[in-house]
């Protein structure tokens, strides 16, 4: 399947359930693999755990599937901070959408489930993009997330050091005049349905990991 196959109006997004396990185990390996620099996690680290493994995950996680038909295009999760002093604050994860799937859109439809999921749980959600993923930065920019500062450093893959860029959106209170849209199924321009663990967790949940 190529980009210029892809029908937005037949992708859909849904949040994923544990019954999801092992499609949402294909689509996480298949994005360590591709861009491993990009994650905090590795291939070799997941690709050992048990289905088990990924169906806990999902049982315990907000996490988005993009779909045509069956098939997962594209994944994004959240996680919320823990603490009565951080609970105000989310966490976009875990972004990726396979090759073949780009520049349809999807990534973007992601992070706005992602928007629509939080706004109704925390105030602020933030984000981080290694330094150089320049379709991802501006992405997250053309959906309001602010720059606000650079961690040096950040991951260490194959001897390189990757630096990232930190990035947050406040998010407004909802309000008569500003609907929240359910997270359930979102075909193209018709909003439906909306999906790591709470928490702070590993490191890997805390980015992006945007390859859009």
């Amino acid at each position: 399947m190529a980009e210029k196959d892809l029908d937005a109006d037949d992708i859909y997004i849904r949040q994923l359930t544990p019954g999801d396990a092992a499609l949402y185990r294909g689509i996480r390996l298949a994005g360590l693999k591709e861009s491993p620099e990009v994650f905090g996690s590795t291939f070799q680290a997941e690709f050992t755990k048990p289905l088990a493994w990924f169906f806990n995950r999902l049982s315990s996680s907000d996490v988005f599937g993009a779909f045509l038909d069956a098939k997962i295009l594209g994944v994004a999760g959240f996680a919320t901070r823990p603490g009565e002093k951080e609970a105000h604050k989310g966490l976009l994860w875990g972004m990726y959408v396979r090759p073949e799937a780009r520049g349809a859109g999807i990534a973007r439809r992601l992070v706005e489930a992602v928007i629509a999921h939080a706004r109704r749980r925390v105030e602020l959600i933030q984000l981080s993009v290694v330094v150089g993923n320049e379709h991802a930065r501006r992405l997250y920019a053309g959906l309001g997330f602010v720059e606000y500062g650079i961690e040096k450093n950040s991951l260490k893959f194959d001897g390189r050091y990757y630096d990232e860029i930190l990035m947050a959106k406040e998010l407004a209170r909802a309000s008569d005049h500003e609907p929240v849209v359910d997270a359930g199924l979102f075909a193209a321009g018709r909003p439906g349905r909306e999906g790591i663990p709470s928490g702070r967790g590993a490191h890997d949940h805390l980015r992006a990991e945007t390859v859009p």
